[in-house]
């Protein structure tokens, strides 16, 4: 490859990286929770050597999101171990709705903003966060993410549905709505 093609490929995936730094870096960060790992799993999804050839570039133009899940899952690889733990030994099957969901005549009246959505997100424990990122934000296969976070399909299935139902919970907790008891629940971060 001559040094104006390798010149080009690296300005181009560079371009490619600023378009889409938002957004890598927002993910990121929602994987990971920790500013500092956001940078670093971005920064070295961006230098990777391999990138100067041609083919590699574009492939990996079509797959920035997917090395940036991959390093900041490695950054976060222990404490997602010990979520995993956590959540194997606090599960119980999903909780009752009027325990843990406002009841379904609540409503906000308002749009949630990106802030509240952020919050929301992560009030959520690591491992089922990950889950929920990786099934319904990234639209990944159940084995694909089950490879990613180094368990089980099963345990990725029962984390899902545990984190859509935090999910639901924190987002009405943004916009006002109190349980009648608070407590901490089985993949939250907070009481």
């Amino acid at each position: 490859m001559s040094r104006d093609a390798e010149a080009q490929t690296a300005e181009a995936l560079g371009q490619m990286y600023l378009e889409r730094a938002g957004e890598l870096l927002s993910l990121a960060f929602l994987l990971t929770g920790n500013s500092d790992a956001t940078v670093e799993a971005v920064t070295e999804a961006v230098t990777i050597d391999d990138a100067q050839n041609p083919f590699f570039g574009g492939w990996m133009a079509a797959w920035a999101r997917r090395l940036v899940i991959a390093n900041a899952l490695e950054m976060v690889r222990s404490q997602l171990a010990s979520s995993i733990k956590r959540f194997q030994k606090l599960h119980r099957g999903v909780p009752p709705a009027d325990d843990y969901l406002p009841p379904a005549a609540w409503t906000a009246g308002q749009d949630i903003s990106r802030a509240q959505m952020e919050q929301s997100i992560l009030a959520i424990d690591i491992f089922p966060r990950c889950v929920l990122l990786l099934r319904r934000f990234e639209r990944m296969s159940l084995e694909q993410a089950a490879i990613l976070l180094n368990t089980g399909k099963d345990m990725v299935k029962v984390a899902e549905t545990a984190a859509l139902v935090e999910l639901a919970r924190n987002v009405a907790r943004e916009q006002g709505w109190r349980p009648a008891q608070t407590r901490k629940t089985f993949c939250s971060q907070r009481a």
